[in-house]
């Protein structure tokens, strides 16, 4: 009998920096599940702009975790493929949003806040 499951993409969109612990910790999650997770950190160099690139890995996934904090994170020009005020995480999320993808695909859309305490 053939137990083959299809390993799912899984998406982590945040911002970077400051949440770089907790991207590793639900990246290490991911993989203990056996799922492949897509992030920044595993780009390379993509062809188009840096908003418009993490839309579309975003848009490729089985499924988006988004991880919500307190700081809102680089927000590109629109010469980089922003809008100028909002973040490529709010750029992601509104994306997603916009081509119906958690109805349309079966993907979806998880986030959460860090809980009390954390250092920032």
């Amino acid at each position: 009998m053939n137990d083959a499951r299809k390993v799912l993409r899984v998406f982590l969109s945040s911002t970077a920096m400051d949440m770089a612990a907790c991207r590793e910790k639900v990246r290490d999650t991911v993989l203990q599940l056996k799922q492949l997770p897509v992030g920044m950190e595993t780009f390379t160099a993509l062809p188009t702009t840096p908003a418009a690139d993490c839309q579309a890995k975003a848009a490729q996934a089985d499924v988006v975790i988004v991880m919500v904090a307190y700081r809102y994170g680089y927000v590109p020009g629109i010469d980089l493929g922003g809008d100028g005020q909002h973040s490529i995480t709010w750029l992601e999320v509104v994306w997603l949003k916009t081509i119906n993808l958690p109805h349309s695909s079966g993907s979806r859309c998880l986030g959460g806040v860090p809980v009390s305490g954390t250092w920032w």
